[in-house]
């Protein structure tokens, strides 16, 4: 019995399409594979490069929270890390944290 059959495989995977792909995005051939779409939400960045651990993480989180503070932008949900590139691409990596944050639209 290989370990694949001990071991239920949970794996979500976010692709971000922007307004002109939505229409045109592919149909998955694979039966446990589903596409949804998300409601539009508002998020402050941080980004980094390298290799990105737990500590780290933790660093630029705390950054973007005092940089939101700093600023009065009210935020809200848990912080997320968001990691771009193969573990095997050893150089030009991208990382982010993000949180949500409340975003009011001024019309002039």
């Amino acid at each position: 019995m290989s370990l694949r059959n001990v071991v239920k495989i949970n794996r979500t995977a976010i692709i971000g399409l922007t307004v002109n792909y939505i229409a045109a995005k592919p149909k998955p051939n694979d039966a446990s594979v589903s596409i949804t779409t998300s409601p539009e939400e508002y998020v402050a960045v941080i980004q980094f490069g390298g290799y990105a651990n737990d500590a780290e993480i933790k660093q630029y989180a705390n950054h973007l929270e005092s940089a939101l503070k700093a600023n009065h932008i009210e935020y809200f949900g848990n912080f997320r890390f968001l990691g771009y590139n193969a573990p095997f691409q050893f150089i030009a990596r991208k990382n982010e944290v993000v949180v949500n944050v409340k975003w009011k639209l001024i019309k002039l």
